[in-house]
C-alpha cells in the first residue's frame, strides 16, 4: 500500500505525518495506536493507509480554551468524582462549538487532500481514531475511552470528527479510566489517525495468547461478517476459535449465532455504520475457512514476534487479503 506514495511526501507537514513514513519511536508525538501501525507497516504487514494528526494539534486546541484547559489540570479525586462528571459532560457539550484553529485545520484539510488523492476508487471513507500516549501501550490500552467515526466521507465531517475524538477525553468513561489508572489529565496527550476504511466481509480480533486461560502457547481468533466493531460493541456473538501455536494446529472452533452484521449506510449520515440482520445461510456457516485462519494466525505470530509481546489484534479481509488494523498489547495478561 505504502508504494502509492511519493518519494516527495517523505517531506512531512508541520501538522500531520503519513503512516507509511512515520517514526516508531516517538509515542509522544504520535501516540501509541499510531505507532504500533507504523511498527506493523514497516515489517510488513499490511494497514489502511492514512495519517496522523500529532499530539502538539490537541495541545494547541486544549490551551486555546480556558476552560478545557483548567479542567486538564484539575486533581480528579475520589471524593469528588460525581461534581466533576457532572462539569466534564457539561464541558464537553459546551465545547461542541468551539473551533480548530486555522493553521492545524489547515493541516488536516491538506492531508486529507493528499490521501483522498491516491485513490483509486470512488466512494472510499474513512476512519478517525485516537491515538493517545498512554493507549495501546504495555502498561495501558485506553480501549474504547475515545471517541471513534467510521465510514466519514466529506471533508467537513473530517474536521468535526478530529475535534469529537479530542473531546471524548473529557467524556465520564475517560475520566474513570484514568482515575482508575492514577493518570492525571494534563498528562495525557492525543493524536488522532485518519485512515482509508476497508469494508471487510470478513472481521474480528485476535488474541496472540489465550487470555481466558492465561495459556500463552494459544490463540484466540474472533470472526464475524462485515465490519469488526459489531464484535467491539457486543451486539453480535461471533465465531470463535482457539488455536495452538506450535506446531500451528486448530483447537477447538464455536459457530457464534451472528444475528447482526455491521455494514456502511447507504445514505451519508454523521454515523455511516448500521446493524442489519444476518442472512439465515450466513448464520449458519463459519465465517472464515480454517485455511484462512492458519494465514491470519501466522500474520499474528509474526506481528508477536515483532512487537516483543502478545498483542490484541484487530483485523479486517477483502479481496482475498488480511489488512491489520491496529494492534496493541494484551494488558491482561
Amino acid at each position: 500500500m505504502g508504494s502509492r506514495h511519493k518519494d516527495s511526501e517523505k517531506v512531512m507537514c508541520y501538522q500531520v505525518s503519513f503512516l507509511h513514513h512515520l517514526p516508531t519511536n516517538q509515542i509522544s508525538r504520535y501516540g501509541g495506536k499510531a505507532t504500533n501501525l507504523a511498527r506493523l507497516h514497516q515489517n510488513g504487514i499490511p494497514i489502511p493507509h492514512g495519517f496522523v494528526i500529532p499530539t502538539h494539534a490537541f495541545t494547541e486546541f486544549i490551551s486555546s480554551y480556558p476552560e478545557l484547559d483548567s479542567y486538564s489540570r484539575m486533581q480528579v479525586e475520589p471524593e469528588n468524582m460525581e461534581e466533576l462528571l457532572q462539569s466534564a459532560t457539561n464541558l464537553k457539550n459546551r465545547a461542541s462549538h468551539f473551533k480548530i484553529s486555522f493553521e492545524p485545520a489547515q493541516e488536516i484539510i491538506n492531508g486529507f487532500k493528499r490521501l483522498t488523492a491516491d485513490q483509486k476508487e470512488d466512494g472510499t471513507s474513512y476512519a478517525v481514531r485516537s491515538s493517545a500516549t498512554f493507549e495501546d501501550t504495555e502498561q495501558f490500552s485506553f480501549a474504547g475511552q475515545a471517541d471513534s467515526f467510521l465510514c466519514v466521507h466529506d471533508q467537513s465531517r473530517i474536521l468535526e470528527a478530529v475535534k469529537q475524538t479530542w473531546l471524548s477525553l473529557y467524556s465520564p468513561r475517560a475520566i474513570l479510566y484514568l482515575l482508575g489508572k492514577g493518570i492525571r489529565m494534563n498528562q495525557i496527550q492525543m493524536a488522532v489517525i485518519i485512515q482509508e476504511m476497508v469494508l471487510g466481509d470478513v472481521s474480528g480480533v485476535m488474541f496472540t495468547a489465550n487470555v481466558v486461560t492465561n495459556n500463552p502457547n494459544q490463540l484466540i481468533i474472533d470472526s464475524t461478517w462485515g465490519l469488526g466493531e459489531i464484535i467491539m460493541t457486543g451486539k453480535a456473538i461471533p465465531d470463535s476459535f482457539i488455536l495452538q501455536k506450535t506446531p500451528l494446529k486448530i483447537l477447538k472452533r464455536r459457530l457464534g449465532e451472528k444475528a447482526l452484521y455491521s455494514a456502511p449506510q447507504p445514505a451519508k449520515q454523521p454515523e455511516n455504520t448500521v446493524f442489519l440482520e444476518t442472512p439465515t445461510n450466513k448464520r449458519e456457516k463459519f465465517s472464515i475457512t480454517d485455511e484462512q485462519l492458519y494465514e491470519l494466525a501466522r500474520i499474528g505470530l509474526l506481528i508477536e514476534q515483532k512487537m516483543g509481546f502478545p498483542q490484541d489484534i484487530e483485523w479486517t479481509y477483502k479481496d482475498g487479503k488480511f489488512v491489520i488494523l491496529q494492534t496493541r498489547p494484551i494488558t491482561t495478561l
